[in-house]
């Protein structure tokens, strides 16, 4: 099967898709607890995302992404279904069903669709974080604009800029990568417990992040006892240096907005003075326990990790 074959089936798939997504919003509002009506219409969403993805086609897949992440939230009773969530999806997929038209007639989508995609998955996304039950109004605030490359100290005529605090999860990064990347970016990826069941990869998308420079995989939470644990949960830390624009992060880890912080290093706070040597050792001497020592599990976990990623890398 060629290009153009696999194309006219996404559109014949997408349409069909689409479709029954519409049947199933319209089933669901009048039925918004019915276990079996959620799932089915969250699995459609779930296969026309993975058909978006196929054909890279971005702003279609952003809003879809959006829709399946809050059906997922919805079906595990995590938020209630409301009127405004029913509306928010079906402009979603009136959008979704305006764009597979746009692919039929021209074989892809144009970029003025991508403001547009922005402002409806802002729109699906605002309702994860309000309340159970309520709608926000507005969209979530944008990121503030990154630093200038060539920002100059702050002057008598010329404000000073508003510095970040340092996160404490950039010690996972070793400060001589930081100094030598003064000017890169600093990235946290806590993908949620469920991607498995989405069908994503968190470990590929943290290492295809552009420019990496380094990478330090934890966990978010202390693994449980063996018999208690979950293998099919996922409880994966990433944490990254780039040296590539934070725009180009942003839409790398466009389909996990909630999930990935990004800071500019030129935007933090320098770094606080170090203990002298006496403090540390007064420190040591009345039992303190050195903060920068990590357990034997721990240091045994980096070195798997480690060799886990020269293996992939080579």
């Amino acid at each position: 099967m060629n290009q153009t074959e696999l194309l006219d089936q996404f559109i014949l798939e997408a349409r069909e898709c689409l479709e029954q997504v519409s049947q199933r919003l319209l089933q669901v509002e009048k039925s918004p607890s019915d276990a079996e009506l959620l799932n089915d219409l969250f699995r459609l969403v779930h296969t026309l995302k993975g058909n978006c993805g196929l054909f890279e086609f971005k702003p279609m897949e952003r809003v879809v992404h959006a829709g399946e992440d809050l059906l997922d939230r919805i079906r595990n009773g995590q938020l209630g279904y409301s009127n405004d969530i029913a509306d928010a999806l079906l402009e979603a997929m009136d959008f979704t069903a305006q764009m597979v038209d746009e692919i039929e007639q021209h074989g892809h989508i144009a970029s003025d669709a991508d403001q547009t995609s922005q402002g409806l998955s802002a729109a699906l996304r605002a309702h994860l974080s309000a309340p159970q039950g309520t709608a926000q109004a507005t969209a979530p605030q944008a990121t503030p604009a990154p630093l200038a490359r060539d920002a100059q100290p702050a002057t008598a005529d010329a404000p000073s800029v508003s510095l970040l605090p340092r996160p404490d999860w950039l010690t996972r990064v070793p400060a001589e990568l930081i100094a030598a990347h003064a000017q890169g970016v600093v990235w946290r990826y806590h993908p949620e417990p469920e991607c498995f069941f989405k069908g994503e990869d968190p470990w590929l998308l943290a290492k295809q992040a552009p420019g990496l420079k380094h990478m330090d995989v934890g966990v978010q939470s202390p693994w449980p006892a063996l018999a208690a644990a979950d293998c099919y949960r996922s409880n994966l830390s990433f944490v990254g240096l780039s040296d590539a624009p934070v725009a180009y992060l942003a839409e790398h880890f466009r389909c996990v907005p909630e999930q990935i912080e990004l800071l500019e290093l030129a935007r933090l706070q320098p770094l606080a003075s170090r203990p002298t040597e006496g403090a540390g050792a007064a420190a040591a001497s009345a039992g303190a326990p050195p903060t920068d020592t990590p357990s034997h599990a721990a240091a045994t976990l980096h070195r798997r990790t480690l060799q886990i990623w020269d293996e992939q890398v080579h």
